[in-house]
């Protein structure tokens, strides 16, 4: 038996405070019965991770249908964001694996977003935000990294080194218990 990641992240010693050069902020239970954790990092941007499994397991082949399927609706949500107002100017960049460099197996299904995000006050930011999705333990893991099209390309590097920190610590956590 695993354990629930939704569960073990529900209890606040099970986060981390940091990961990579990003720091904790805050978590959410969502109303579908996803649970999300928000890393933020000064002027490089913000990761949101979301865990959640529709009540079924989630298998861990990248190329299994569902895992297809969700990427497809986890793309299709960024549009429909735009729909409501969220982001304008919407424009999908990539949609392919994503491997980490040496690797040969992808580690996860990925998809890359510019677009214009508006703010309340009126002002607007142009984002750059990266769609990351796998399986862990049963669950779907998303990981969207966003930040704002000026930063520099060194917040790739940290992008990177969040998400490999991301995996350790989960496998870690999400180990199975006696």
């Amino acid at each position: 038996m695993t354990n629930n990641l939704i569960e073990t992240f529900s209890n606040q010693k099970n986060i981390p405070e940091v990961i990579g050069e990003y720091y904790f902020n805050f978590t959410k239970n969502c109303e579908d019965g996803a649970f999300q954790l928000r890393y933020d990092g000064d002027e490089n941007g913000f990761f949101t991770i979301t865990l959640y499994n529709r009540g079924v397991d989630i298998p861990d082949n990248l190329e299994d249908p569902i895992m297809l399927s969700e990427i497809e609706e986890c793309i299709n949500a960024i549009f429909e964001m735009e729909d409501q107002n969220c982001y304008q100017n919407v424009k999908l960049l990539m949609n392919e694996p994503y491997f980490f460099e040496n690797d040969k197996e992808p580690k996860f299904l990925s998809a890359v977003f510019k677009y214009d995000r508006y703010f309340e006050n009126g002002e607007s930011l142009n984002e750059v935000s990266f769609l990351f999705l796998r399986s862990d333990h049963g669950f779907f893991n998303k990981v969207r990294f966003s930040v704002s099209t000026d930063a520099s390309e060194e917040v790739l590097e940290k992008m990177e080194a969040f998400l490999i920190d991301w995996l350790n610590y989960i496998s870690v956590i999400g180990a199975p218990v006696n």
